[in-house]
């Protein structure tokens, strides 16, 4: 795993340049590879006698994935791992542009429209990549997606992604349609796979109800954390959020989503349809999620070949998010990249707190000020809970979590 043109890798073959971010174990350095002068992200896990084997059988399952999915340019590409004095170092591509969670934080009260289409069809072209190789991601949210120096789209961090089985016929189509999707829910099935799993797993606010719900799952709760993160888009924070887990999984479970008026129909019924709570009705096949009025305007061939426009061009930020976030002195190209942010926006929300979430994990926090007004030209389906949110029975936030820190803050992966 840890070789170049059959010469092992060491610690020494790389210069490390900066700090871009804290992982579980350590910093997470930008590296030089001496030989080539290629850039790097290189993490490390110490090889402790407290770490038991499941750990490290962990360890290798991630790389495994992580290595699987590399094919696809949308997935941070790994390049090596090796050893050395007791650790354990992971090298991959360095994404220099920040996450989405920075975007969205940046834009203070949800993304333009365009920028928010633009994501959800590169995420899709990824998220579809995964699916076709049995791979239930888990783990979508703001944090996992970062943008590359050029503005695209790089799915990161597999350490909660699981491999499947698929059905024959997905081995040779690697796709399906929805109403098969539906069939296979009714029947017991899960996604298109001979087998589902149960683990508990991935970040609080982004868990579908059947994982809260503690049943077998497979594809569809990718598809949900989707839509919860199409909406923090779209809004700039959370379609539920309370400091109470238990709390918020009812929400979760029982509790309608609610929008700000000033989103359009289409958008609407698009993260209405990917958070339906009923799996064999949920948006769950990535042809319908094409076809979708809210995606028309995106060209899926273009798409697929990183063709379309990027609406931001971050260039290399990630050592000043890291700066930024953990409160140290920013360097002078901060002012650089104020310059970079978005200069027009295609609407305005009446929503101002940034989406936010905490290290991964079920027990990360949320930041959010200003609860979303519902959406009242789109009829909906379902009443909503009679049960209170915190918000709805504090409408000046006082009973909401505090903003989340740096230290909370997942950036293990950038």
């Amino acid at each position: 795993m840890g070789s170049r043109n059959g010469k092992s890798m060491k610690l020494s073959d790389f210069e490390k340049d900066a700090v871009v971010g804290d992982g579980a174990f350590g910093h997470v350095y930008r590296v030089v590879e001496n030989a080539t002068g290629k850039v790097y992200a290189l993490k490390s896990m110490i090889r402790s006698p407290d770490h038991s084997d499941e750990v490290w059988e962990k360890l290798k399952r991630e790389v495994e994935l992580q290595r699987k999915a590399s094919s696809s340019p949308f997935v941070t590409t790994y390049r090596y791992t090796f050893e050395e004095n007791e650790k354990v170092y992971i090298v991959l591509d360095y994404i220099g542009g920040g996450d989405l969670f920075y975007q969205v934080k940046s834009a203070n009260g949800g993304l333009p429209l365009d920028a928010v289409r633009f994501y959800t069809a590169e995420v899709m072209v990824a998220l579809e990549h995964l699916h076709s190789l049995g791979i239930v991601f888990r783990d979508l949210k703001l944090e996992n997606v970062l943008i590359a120096e050029d503005g695209h789209v790089k799915l990161s961090d597999f350490g909660l992604a699981k491999q499947l089985l698929l059905r024959a016929s997905e081995q040779r189509s690697r796709r399906r349609s929805r109403t098969r999707a539906r069939d296979d829910a009714a029947a017991g099935g899960d996604s298109g796979s001979l087998r589902s799993t149960s683990t508990f797993c991935g970040t609080k606010y982004y868990m579908a109800p059947e994982m809260v719900n503690n049943r077998r799952y497979a594809m569809s709760v990718d598809f949900w954390s989707l839509g919860v993160l199409v909406y923090s888009m779209l809004t700039g924070h959370y379609p539920f959020m309370s400091p109470d887990r238990t709390e918020l999984f009812n929400m979760i479970r029982h509790d309608e989503v609610l929008y700000p008026e000033t989103l359009p129909d289409d958008a609407v019924d698009f993260v209405d349809a990917l958070m339906e709570k009923d799996t064999a009705l949920r948006l769950s096949s990535f042809d319908d999620i094409r076809a979708h009025p809210f995606l028309r305007s995106i060209d899926w061939d273009a798409a697929a070949a990183r063709e379309l426009t990027p609406p931001a061009v971050p260039g290399d930020i990630a050592v000043d998010i890291y700066k930024e976030l953990t409160g140290q002195a920013p360097s002078p190209s901060s002012s650089r990249r104020k310059k970079r942010r978005h200069k027009s926006r295609s609407r305005k929300s009446d929503t101002t707190a940034a989406a936010a979430t905490g290290a991964a994990g079920v027990d990360s926090n949320v930041s959010g000020k200003v609860e979303p007004k519902p959406h009242k030209t789109r009829k909906r389906k379902k009443k909503r809970s009679s049960r209170p949110s915190p918000r709805e029975a504090s409408p000046s936030g006082d009973e909401q979590p505090p903003p989340v820190c740096a230290a909370q803050r997942n950036v293990d992966n950038i």
